[in-house]
């Protein structure tokens, strides 16, 4: 459960890089639109508005990764443990 609840919050945690993923988005449809824009003043020009769909993310990443988190496959055994005798 500890496994499955970590990789909730990890899911939950890539809400941090939502304006990176919106930055790449934006330039991909209109490059145009960063020509002669640095990163510091595209990002003081956009603002909160990067992180439009932060809520749809949690949701989505939440579940997910703790659904994943939560099988067999995804655990090992502890650092030094023995995986023969774990």
């Amino acid at each position: 459960m500890m496994q499955a609840t970590a990789g909730s919050l990890t899911g939950i945690g890539e809400v941090v890089l939502l304006p990176l993923d919106a930055l790449k988005i934006k330039r991909q449809v209109n490059p145009e639109a960063f020509r002669g824009r640095g990163v510091v003043r595209i990002f003081l020009e956009e603002g909160t508005t990067l992180y439009r769909g932060w809520g749809w993310t949690v949701a989505r990443n939440a579940p997910g990764s703790f659904a994943v988190c939560s099988s067999p496959r995804c655990r090992s055994p502890p650092l030094g443990a023995d995986a023969a005798n774990g």
